[in-house]
């Protein structure tokens, strides 16, 4: 699965890593030693298509959330620590992405929102990649 290779990916940066819908990562979320995190949330965008040389490649639309723990601080000075942390913390996966070759090369992305939740304790930021197989399978 395509997941595998993320969660791969994911894991070898030292994050946690969870797929599941905004309910259920939020329960996941209240366990803070599963910071810090890149949450996969579904459902997803994905599609395919098939080569001319007759291969199927599979492509993927994930949004991901890169969090860590924030101690309450109300002149706001670690979240904003976190939220740089978290944005190069996107830039090194896209690297990483690219450089497993599992997917066709990232060249552009964006980290879409700051994510802050008091009653977890957490922040960061969101992105979402366009995700395609470089090589796929033959049918």
């Amino acid at each position: 699965m395509m997941e595998d290779k993320i969660r791969e990916i994911v894991e070898a940066m030292g994050f946690s890593f969870s797929i599941g819908d905004i309910y259920h990562l939020n329960q996941w979320l209240q366990q803070p030693e599963q910071l810090p995190a890149v949450l996969y949330v579904m459902p997803i965008n994905g599609g395919g298509e098939i080569t001319v040389s007759g291969m199927l490649k599979k492509n993927i639309e994930p949004l991901l959330f890169f969090l860590d723990h924030e101690v309450i601080d109300p002149e706001g000075e670690d979240t904003n620590t976190i939220i740089e942390r978290m944005r190069s913390a996107v830039e090194e996966f896209v690297v990483r992405v690219n450089d497993t070759r599992y997917f066709e090369p990232i060249t552009a992305w964006s980290c879409h929102d700051v994510i802050r939740d008091m009653a977890i304790q957490c922040s960061g930021v969101s992105v979402s990649l366009n995700l395609k197989e470089s090589i796929g399978k033959c049918v």
